[in-house]
């Protein structure tokens, strides 16, 4: 599902969603976190 869709799911207040960004971003986020956990600044 592209951004859009997923932004218009969050403007609609529908919890899908979260379900749809969890399933595009979920190990993006996790490999943020993870580089701002191993290399503070």
């Amino acid at each position: 599902m592209d951004d859009s869709a997923i932004i218009n799911l969050f403007f609609a207040r529908s919890e899908e969603a979260i379900k749809e960004a969890q399933k595009k971003y979920c190990d993006y986020c996790y490999y943020i976190a993870w580089i701002n956990y191993t290399y503070p600044v």
